[in-house]
């Protein structure tokens, strides 16, 4: 086990954010959240209850092999997620060895607002999973329903969500900024 001064692995190579993703795709707003994040159910839910109907969840597990078989076959909390915010839940997880030891269970999915699994890669080989989404049975009921009940927790998120709004805002104009400077640099 790593000691506070000994970083983790994935500390080596990577940093933890500090913000929330909340945008549209193709005019459907969406959300995302990367590996480790889905352990924190309030990263999805407050681009839910800002209006986000999809959520995507790239993922690269590195789990010892046994864990790995655990979390095969959807047993790893993802439709409940989904159907806790009545939205659709997008993973795409690696498969298969991931050297070290460290495998990665695979089973990339669609799952809809109410938990059940549109579609399943397997834990073998890597694939593409296509699935036409109804968008009217991404509702976000739950999530808005939190906006009102219970009274101590939502004027909580009602006094959150603006700050979110606007912290998304300055993320969008960051990376505009970025993306038209990568731009101008290529055209030159």
């Amino acid at each position: 086990m790593p000691s506070a001064s000994s970083p983790t692995p994935n500390r080596v190579w990577f940093t933890p954010g500090n913000g929330l993703s909340l945008f549209s795709l193709d005019g459907v707003p969406a959300t995302a959240v990367i590996c480790h994040e889905r352990r924190y159910p309030e990263l999805v839910r407050l681009p839910v209850m800002a209006g986000a109907q999809v959520l995507f969840h790239p993922n690269a597990g590195m789990d010892d092999l046994a864990v790995s078989r655990a979390k095969r076959r959807g047993r790893d909390g993802i439709p409940v997620r989904a159907f806790e915010n009545a939205v659709y839940y997008v993973f795409a997880n690696s498969v298969g060895p991931q050297g070290g030891g460290k495998w990665s269970a695979g089973d990339s999915k669609i799952v809809a607002p109410d938990g059940s699994c549109l579609r399943l890669a397997n834990n073998r080989r890597e694939q593409v999973l296509v699935e036409n989404l109804d968008l009217s049975r991404a509702t976000r009921k739950y999530a808005s329903d939190s906006l009102q009940h219970p009274r101590f927790l939502a004027t909580h998120w009602r006094r959150v969500l603006p700050e979110l709004r606007q912290r998304v805002r300055q993320t969008d104009l960051k990376f505009q900024r970025w993306f038209q400077s990568a731009g101008s640099a290529s055209v030159a």
